[in-house]
């Protein structure tokens, strides 16, 4: 008998198709935001954007970064004019957001929010394209702030002292990262995406909840400092032996084996192991 035919057992039939087929859908579309390794796929939002244009003459180097005025307030700089502030450090004050104002300042260089109560960070964060510093240590933020992914010049983050849980795999996008310091966070793994970071010179992860380092770290051939000490990390991937540019390698406080820190030391001659 065909059961779409019989009205009573054909409803029946009908609903029980529509929640398996609904269920299949819903694990289609969970599969869809993972890749093959389980981890979670790129934001194609993100990725598929491009990088703001920028005036290069507008891009202040290491020295005159060094020389800029300090202004140590927002309304005082938005009140200097944008032409005039390259830093703005807003240290230890309390606050618990930050004014989407901030935009005002087209052409900061660096921010230093540090020392804050800041859970999350304005929008309007993502408009300051010649960022090249941004230091917010000792927040209470618990999400990587995606407002700066697409920064075209910001080459160093510190986020220290948060409760950040991951590094989103979207960091590929930050071609130009030099230097990514996120210790004392919730981080419990990295995504390989971060290995694609081919000018970044120095990673820390110190005091965080790694358990594994994913295989590919060589791929960061820049790298001249890892911190991961005080993890929960039990090994370190061998090929960490062919990163001829690696400086300094720290390790103490994880349950490494003593075997495999001695196999280090002799296979990395070149390099300083803190165990």
């Amino acid at each position: 008998m065909n059961c779409f035919k019989n009205t009573r057992r054909g409803g029946v039939f009908h609903l029980a198709s529509l929640l398996i087929i609904s269920g299949w859908l819903a694990i289609f579309s969970a599969s869809c935001n993972r890749n093959s390794t389980g981890n979670e796929m790129i934001n194609p939002e993100i990725t598929a954007s491009v990088k703001p244009p920028i005036d290069t003459t507008k891009v202040l180097n290491t020295l005159d970064l060094y020389r800029a005025k300090r202004y140590e307030g927002l309304q005082a700089a938005i009140e200097a004019g944008a032409d005039q502030v390259h830093k703005l450090v807003l240290y230890g004050r309390g606050m618990e957001s930050l004014s989407p104002e901030i935009a005002r300042l087209i052409y900061l260089a660096s921010l230093d929010i540090s020392h804050n109560e800041l859970r999350e960070l304005p929008a309007s964060l993502s408009d300051l394209h010649y960022l090249q510093g941004f230091y917010a240590t000792d927040n209470r933020l618990t999400r990587f702030p995606d407002q700066i992914l697409l920064l075209p010049v910001l080459a160093k983050i510190d986020l220290s002292g948060n409760q950040i849980t991951r590094i989103p795999p979207e960091i590929s996008v930050m071609s130009q990262l030099t230097r990514l310091t996120i210790d004392r966070n919730a981080l419990t793994s990295i995504p390989v995406e971060l290995y694609g970071l081919a000018h970044l010179s120095v990673l820390e992860l110190a005091e965080n909840g790694l358990q594994t380092i994913p295989e590919g770290v060589s791929n960061l051939r820049s790298l001249k400092k890892l911190d991961l000490a005080r993890n929960q990390l039990k090994r370190i991937p061998r090929e960490i032996a062919t990163m001829n540019a690696l400086e300094e390698l720290i390790i103490q406080g994880n349950q490494i084996p003593e075997e495999d820190i001695q196999w280090l030391m002799e296979a990395m001659p070149g390099t300083q192991i803190r165990f």
